[in-house]
């Protein structure tokens, strides 16, 4: 595989970590995607370059009534500028790169979760620069789904924090409800574009080693 940029994507609970280590662990020739840190940022005057270019979008935010958070903003920088890092890392190391929680998950959170300008229709300008931007970059976006019951038990099990500890069964719904949706946007929105496939796995049926032998056959096979 060379020069494939795949996303591993999914609400809490769902696998997404675990099935990453295993693909990993199955195919030595696939490499981690890259996380970027602001030293990164402050030393790549392209990246930087990328980065002022979201000043723009953050300004345009406010006038609209909406103060952006620290989040948010780190969102946004996350959108303009991750595309180029991992894109350098596929290119440089001539293999699949696979992304556990990435671009995806990061526009799923600003549709779901961020400003509410990005849910009205006069965003969709922001809205298709990203979509096409990454585009570009993404080859595969691996949709990892569970039964709800499930993704709550296995969230409860781990030692780590995670809000969905904190809030009741209705909360735990309405939280996995506005995920799935944003999820369903962001997928649908690569889908039409027809430059990116996506590969939908339900992990509840078989263990994550037969899960990650079937995802990897698949990913092979594109």
């Amino acid at each position: 595989m060379k020069n494939k940029i795949v996303e591993i994507v999914g609400l809490a609970g769902v696998g997404k970590s675990s099935l990453a280590s295993v693909l990993l662990a199955l195919d030595p020739s696939m490499v981690e995607g890259r996380r970027i840190s602001v030293k990164e940022i402050v030393q790549s005057p392209f990246l930087l370059n990328r980065v002022l270019k979201t000043i723009p979008q953050l300004s345009w935010q406010m006038r609209c009534g909406d103060r952006p958070t620290v989040q948010v903003t780190k969102d946004f920088v996350y959108a303009n500028t991750w595309d180029h890092v991992l894109r350098e890392q596929a290119s440089a190391s001539k293999s699949c790169v696979l992304v556990d929680q990435g671009p995806i998950f990061k526009l799923a959170t600003l549709h779901g979760f961020g400003p509410e300008i990005l849910r009205k229709e006069h965003s969709r300008w922001w809205w298709d620069r990203t979509f096409d931007r990454w585009t570009d970059s993404l080859s595969t976006i691996v949709h990892v789904v569970a039964p709800e019951d499930i993704l709550g038990n296995r969230v409860r099990r781990r030692s780590k924090f995670h809000v969905l500890k904190q809030m009741d069964a209705k909360q735990q719904s309405e939280f996995f409800l506005i995920y799935r949706n944003s999820f369903e946007f962001v997928i649908n929105e690569f889908r039409e574009r027809k430059k990116v496939s996506v590969i939908n796995i339900d992990s509840s049926f078989n263990t994550v080693d037969e899960t990650a032998m079937n995802l990897l056959n698949e990913i092979n096979q594109r």
